[in-house]
């Protein structure tokens, strides 16, 4: 084997290894330890003053809301109460009661979550 067909070859074996595997099929097993990692990252959020408490539970609720729905196999319902998680922290990042960048980091995470249940669905 020439030194070119060499690197082709090891090439095409990297591309391989490089090239993202297909989705593996998820479980709500999967999808509630995403919602409680983001309970804990919720926790974990700094709010503006006197909103702290209330807004932070507010969002708590939508989570476990949603792990109950899920628990309960009802997919469309854990959906929308990730909806209202999503457009709570939306609010609160306008009204500066939590900072831009942690609620980008929020709607990512949420973004994880009804990604993981959609893929339930499927």
């Amino acid at each position: 084997m020439n030194t070119f067909a060499s690197f082709t070859a090891l090439g095409s074996m990297l591309t391989f290894l490089l090239v993202p595997l297909p989705a593996t099929a998820t479980t709500i097993t999967e999808c509630q330890g995403q919602i409680f990692a983001l309970i804990v990252q919720t926790q974990g959020t700094a709010f503006a003053g006197d909103k702290n408490a209330k807004e932070e539970d507010k969002l708590e609720t939508n989570l476990r809301q949603a792990s109950k729905k899920l628990d309960q196999a009802r997919l469309a319902d854990a959906l929308e109460q990730m909806g209202q998680y999503e457009d709570a922290v939306a609010f609160a990042v306008t009204k500066a009661w939590i900072a831009v960048e942690a609620g980008d980091a929020l709607l990512v995470a949420a973004d994880g979550v009804i990604g993981c249940l959609q893929a339930i669905g499927q």
